[in-house]
């Protein structure tokens, strides 16, 4: 595929950073889009910076009609799942209003959107692995905005020919390899994060649930090295590129690891031990989730290569040892 220009709202984020680069690396050209309200200044390093919220839709209409993006890659949207329990208001305003604003730009200009969905949107699962086809009842408002930006892209597609892939995430996590970025939130709500401050720190950290129906007793998630959740974003291009039909799918590393595994690792990897203080369940947290990928590998001929647990954890311990300290 020859270069193409795209255009990345949330691309000073997390997630939205590492795709930059790895875009950026394989011979794109990158735009991004961001207000900064949870994203770094310092994480744009790859192509031009436009500051603005995407639901500024005259501001966001003449950038998009100036650059004119071969895609956009949508990952703008505030995402904390118990943040939302206690502010879904704003989780509607900036996911939903935030998406509408989007695609009604995309479905004028003919953009096609490659789209920052989650796992949420299944809630508590009754088989695993989660594939596509698996019930949709999220736990949370956030999982609930999430669902409904899916459907605003089918609805699109159906009344305007709008092509668009939605990439459902697991959990994200670790750092990029050479430890130019990696995560970190305002309020840190992440486990590893967490995991890792609390080594530095010496400080408690809490889990919440030690009662789950699982072997040790805390909820098992499925872990995605960011690095791969990039290349996924990149194959979901291509894909699109190639006539593609729009299509959702599961982004994971396709196997679960239990809290308390991510906690003994890195107390491995630091050669320290920490406290711990085990806190009641939280609302909309399942017991155990992780994915079916085998349509993302079939379709999108995409493999997750740094998945593995010890890989995250090891990149993720590496860049907050190197760089917290600048944020």
């Amino acid at each position: 595929m020859y270069s193409q220009r795209i255009v990345v709202t949330g691309g000073a984020g997390y997630i939205g950073s590492h795709f930059c680069k790895y875009a950026k690396s394989k011979g794109h050209q990158i735009f991004t889009i961001d207000n900064l309200s949870t994203g770094y200044k310092k994480f744009v390093k790859w192509g031009d910076f436009f500051m603005i919220d995407v639901r500024e839709s005259n501001k966001l209409y003449e950038i998009l009609a100036k650059i004119k993006p071969n895609f956009l890659v949508h990952f703008a949207a505030s995402a904390y799942v118990q943040d939302s329990f206690i502010n879904p208001l704003d989780y509607i305003s900036n996911n939903i209003g935030g998406m509408e604003s989007v695609t009604r730009i995309c479905t004028e200009l003919s953009i096609p959107i490659i789209f920052s969905s989650s796992c949420s949107v299944y809630g508590e699962v009754k088989s695993l692995p989660v594939d596509e086809e698996s019930e949709l009842i999220p736990l949370s408002p956030y999982g609930e905005t999430k669902l409904l930006c899916e459907k605003v892209l089918k609805w699109c597609e159906k009344s305007s020919n709008l092509k668009y892939v939605s990439l459902r995430y697991f959990n994200a996590a670790g750092a990029d390899f050479d430890k130019e970025i990696g995560e970190n939130h305002n309020p840190e709500t992440h486990l590893i994060p967490l995991v890792i401050k609390s080594i530095n720190e010496g400080s408690k950290l809490k889990i919440f649930g030690d009662n789950y129906d699982t072997k040790d007793g805390t909820a098992i998630r499925d872990y995605i090295h960011v690095n791969d959740l990039a290349s996924a974003h990149l194959k979901a291009i291509e894909y699109l590129h190639s006539n593609g039909k729009s299509d959702f799918f599961n982004l994971g590393s396709g196997y679960g690891t239990s809290i308390m595994n991510i906690v003994n690792t890195l107390e491995s990897i630091a050669g320290l031990k920490i406290k711990k203080e085990f806190c009641p369940k939280r609302i909309g947290d399942p017991s155990k989730l992780f994915a079916d990928i085998k349509k993302a590998k079939n379709i999108l001929n995409w493999e997750p290569k740094y998945s593995k647990i010890e890989t995250i954890l090891q990149s993720a311990w590496d860049w907050h040892k190197i760089s917290i300290k600048n944020y």
